[in-house]
């Protein structure tokens, strides 16, 4: 069980905690939307197959990046797409 506790903050220091905390947070996010997957990795993470990821890529729908001779995606423009089928 546990219990609550009264937390007493000067103004000042809630100022801080919420800056931190936001700081934090978008750190994160930056990290997370950063990611690199490969194809397969992508197919995987939408839950459809190679063909479609294909042709999502060939209309624009999903954003592909070439690196070294190889097709990478960014999670975060996945999830972009995700939101925007």
């Amino acid at each position: 069980m546990s219990e609550n506790k009264i937390v007493v903050m000067t103004e000042r220091q809630v100022e801080e905690l919420i800056q931190r905390t936001i700081r934090e947070t978008l750190a994160d996010q930056a990290n997370f939307q950063r990611r690199w997957v490969t194809v397969n990795e992508a197919c995987e993470y939408l839950s459809i197959s190679r063909w479609t990821l294909d042709q999502k890529t060939r209309t624009g729908k999903i954003k592909s990046y070439k690196i070294d001779s190889m097709i990478r995606y960014l999670v975060s423009d996945l999830d972009d797409a995700l939101l925007n089928d």
